[in-house]
């Protein structure tokens, strides 16, 4: 059941939020609780996500939802950005982070190693190239089963 809310969810809100030039990160659908269920929606753009894009995407979203009756019982609604470190889901994902620092977890050990932080060096043939320390490592993306990004602070001069 909760697949197919956020399977519906993703089919009405896509179109809302491209058209904004922004990207959907990610939707999670949390039911029930002590505050009720919780729709959360992350959205990214180039030069980072505002408030003022959140607030919009919320009203826009919220909008489309409630008339849809898509959720038929009282939830919460959450936009937000991904923050300095964003999940990594999908192969565009890495080639978009391509030269940056990431962290990967594997579901199945590499060389007995299951957690990778490096630069991606390169996305081919459904791998990702990672540079840890000088050492090369080629991941499948088919088991990677987590990552996200590494925010580094700018060095001081």
């Amino acid at each position: 059941m909760d697949q197919k809310i956020i399977d519906v969810v993703r089919e009405l809100i896509e179109p809302i939020i491209e058209e904004q030039n922004l990207e959907l990160v990610e939707i999670k659908y949390i039911p029930g609780g002590k505050r009720g269920s919780i729709l959360r929606i992350v959205i990214d753009k180039e030069n980072g996500v505002t408030l003022g894009d959140c607030t919009r995407v919320s009203k826009e979203v919220g909008y489309i939802l409630e008339i849809k009756d898509v959720i038929p019982h009282s939830y919460q609604l959450e936009v937000s950005s991904p923050g300095l470190e964003r999940p990594l889901r999908t192969l565009k994902d890495f080639e978009k982070f391509c030269g940056k620092k990431v962290s990967i977890i594997t579901s199945e050990p590499l060389d007995g190693q299951r957690h990778f932080r490096g630069t991606i060096k390169l996305i081919q043939n459904g791998n990702v190239h990672l540079d840890i320390k000088g050492k090369y490592w080629k991941i499948p993306f088919k088991v990677i089963s987590k990552a996200r990004s590494i925010f580094e602070f700018p060095q001081k001069n």
